[in-house]
């Protein structure tokens, strides 16, 4: 018998987070990173995935987004989590979606390309946040034979990566992932002139929890 294909409509709305972490405007950003620390310590993988940002609320009302990439940004920036509030570095103007238009896969799919966006915050009719889409809760519905489709790694791979070397510092690894508005960099050797051996990967979640260990960037090196 011929195994029943999987279609995008069959995944309902399993790649809805519904546990988020929710903060106010004028939390310390120290606290914020102590707490998300703690729920990702505390919550199974399963219902959390990766708590990789959280939802700035004021009177219930969704202002802003706090994710890994703002606070990279304030560590290239080198500010203070103890003087720092949230909503001196959240997003703001965010891309939203309906709970009823989330329903469909591929209108998610489009929206995270469309605005090249990695956090999808899902609200209700009165724009209260229900849900959250990352590409972290997409991975986690889909089957690996969802990627026999691609013959060849060539056609999925990055190209173009960028990379430092083990003795950069992790101070310059941030200001490298701030101004090419990366999510990781590649830690490797050159071999030859355009050839690099990686040796290691540096990502937005190991920088913040460098921040939150609260360590001189300056000093500390990639390796």
């Amino acid at each position: 018998m011929e195994p029943a294909k999987t279609s995008l409509s069959d995944f309902g709305n399993q790649y809805i987070q519904r546990h988020f972490v929710v903060v106010n405007p004028d939390a310390c950003l120290i606290d914020v990173l102590q707490m998300t620390s703690r729920m990702g310590e505390t919550v199974s993988y399963s219902n959390t995935l990766r708590t990789s940002c959280a939802f700035v609320l004021n009177n219930q009302q969704l202002v802003g987004l706090l994710t890994e990439r703002d606070l990279v940004r304030l560590a290239a920036q080198q500010r203070n989590l103890r003087t720092t509030k949230v909503s001196e570095v959240m997003s703001r103007n965010l891309i939203t979606c309906q709970e009823w238009e989330a329903q469909e896969l591929m209108k998610v799919i489009q929206l995270l390309r469309q605005h090249r966006i990695c956090h999808l915050p899902i609200v209700n009719e009165q724009d209260q946040p229900v849900g959250l889409v990352t590409e972290s809760s997409l991975r986690s519905v889909l089957q690996p034979a969802d990627l026999l489709k691609y013959r060849y790694v060539r056609e999925v791979m990055a190209e173009n990566v960028i990379h430092a070397l083990p003795t950069h510092t992790v101070l310059e690894l941030i200001q490298l992932m701030d101004s090419h508005y990366l999510s990781f960099v590649l830690i490797g050797r050159a071999i030859t002139p355009g050839e690099i051996l990686p040796v290691g990967i540096v990502t937005e979640r190991d920088i913040v929890q460098l921040q939150l260990l609260e360590i001189n960037f300056r000093e500390l090196q990639a390796q």
